[in-house]
């Protein structure tokens, strides 16, 4: 159980005598943080589970279901036209449709680049999210980069 940290300023007066004397900043109070971190984020994830149970056993609409906790998994090569340090893929993005339509954005896109030829990577960016697809892009220097794009949520 996460025991909470009232953390305290640590307080002088003009001639440098303790007012308040604060709250350590050391191991024991950060790694308590951490694990009231870790817990709450282990909750939602049962509590996520837990709705998605309820709504398979309500709804029996498996297509949803599997939008929902399976995702859909794309492939897609992005071609860089521009020499470094410009990228043609950040001025013009690849569309990628879902085959799922989403009810509302709240979906994840899991980037993993499969191939990346004549250059780096740079960072991946998902842009322009809409219930029937999104923009993917990179920025870096690479002439080709091939990415597997996991899709999953937006359907509660």
């Amino acid at each position: 159980m996460y025991h909470r940290t009232h953390w305290l300023d640590h307080v002088t007066d003009q001639n440098g005598a303790v007012i308040q004397q604060g709250t350590l900043q050391d191991q024991a109070h950060f790694n308590n943080m951490e694990v009231g971190i870790a817990d709450a984020n282990f909750a939602a994830q049962v509590l996520t589970e837990g709705y998605l149970q309820l709504r398979r056993q309500v709804e029996h609409d498996s297509t949803e279901i599997f939008a929902e906790i399976l995702g859909e998994t794309h492939t897609v090569t992005l071609t860089n036209s521009k020499a470094f340090p410009f990228n043609s893929t950040v001025s013009s993005p690849v569309t990628v449709a879902l085959t799922q339509n989403r009810r509302n954005l709240y979906y994840s896109v899991e980037a993993t680049a499969v191939k990346v030829s004549g250059g780096l990577l740079g960072e991946i960016h998902i842009t322009d999210k809409a219930l029937n697809g999104f923009k993917v892009s990179f920025d870096g220097s690479a002439k080709s980069v091939t990415l597997e794009l996991k899709i999953k949520g937006g359907m509660a």
